[in-house]
């Protein structure tokens, strides 16, 4: 689950803050670099893959759910906004599960 914080002004202009959880992670395929041990790509299901995965460097690791364990660095708050940013998230972990 994800925590997101909200900032909500009042018509005084007084700033309330609520952390709230409960937002599941989104669905991601994951992808790793043959190459560079431990280097992935998470890219969310609803998403196209990138160009740069098909260049026949990269293998398809398997699918992050939520509910399901994630890789040990996976950072679903950088995910969110390299996904917005760049449609995918680049990462490297050192997580014995998703070593090639």
């Amino acid at each position: 689950m994800t925590t997101v914080k909200l900032i909500l002004r009042n018509v005084r202009g007084i700033e309330i803050v609520a952390l709230v959880e409960g937002f599941p992670m989104r669905n991601y395929n994951l992808f790793r670099l043959t190459s560079v041990e431990g280097m992935c790509c998470a890219v969310p299901e609803s998403s196209a893959v990138p160009p740069f995965i098909a260049s026949g460097r990269w293998t398809f690791g398997g699918k992050l759910a939520g509910g399901c364990p994630t890789p040990l660095d996976f950072d679903d708050r950088a995910a969110d906004t390299a996904v917005r940013f760049n449609g995918f998230y680049l990462f490297q972990t050192v997580d014995r599960r998703y070593l090639a």
